[in-house]
């Protein structure tokens, strides 16, 4: 019986009707399993994905828990402002701050966000570099807000046209992913602007 078995057992595989091994399921993973565009439903007709200031923070970073995280990690509950761990507490979360995480798929897209203006090069009314940020007063106040909530522009031979100092503006472009630090604040991202329209 077992000599049988044996025969049909290498007829089948010579006749490729069984075949020898085990699946190759990473090939099939390969196969089943295409690259996701995360923006992809997000592109308008233009080509430009339209962002809000939350889709330049990442998942995983609460700036609103930020504190309560490190504040945690020194093993204590609260801080007296004449406490000598509030200084390093303090500038553990600056550090933090001033290099928040990006959103690793936003670089080198084509973009429209909307923002104010806080000039950085200019002459009062026309400027070739700003800060892109989500709200009144940012980065001239105590603290700015999280570098991942900061866009550095720069607008190349067209400057943008401002009336004063907030303005709101819509600005479109190619965003990346490149740290720009100065004396107003820290940016996580910088735009390549191609326009800068007033926000409507």
């Amino acid at each position: 019986m077992k000599k049988h078995i044996t025969l049909l057992v290498l007829s089948l595989l010579a006749t490729g009707t069984l075949q020898a091994g085990t699946p190759d399921h990473a090939n099939t993973a390969r196969q089943t399993t295409q690259a996701v565009d995360p923006w992809e439903k997000r592109i308008n007709p233009d080509g430009l994905l339209v962002l809000e200031w939350d889709d330049l923070i990442p998942s995983d970073f609460n700036p609103d828990t930020l504190f309560d995280t490190v504040v945690a990690k020194y093993g204590i509950k609260e801080l007296d402002d004449d406490d000598p761990r509030a200084e390093k507490v303090q500038a553990e979360i600056r550090q933090i701050w001033s290099h928040a995480p990006i959103v690793e798929s936003l670089h080198g897209r084509r973009v429209r966000l909307p923002g104010l203006v806080l000039p950085l090069e200019g002459n009062g009314k026309q400027m070739s570099e700003f800060l892109l940020v989500p709200y009144y007063g940012a980065c001239i106040h105590v603290p700015p807000p999280p570098s991942n909530q900061i866009v550095y522009v720069k607008t190349g031979p067209e400057k943008a046209q401002v009336e004063k100092m907030f303005d709101a503006v819509w600005v479109t472009g190619t965003l990346r992913s490149e740290h720009q630090s100065n004396a107003v604040g820290d940016a996580s991202y910088t735009i390549e602007a191609e326009k800068v329209e007033p926000y409507e």
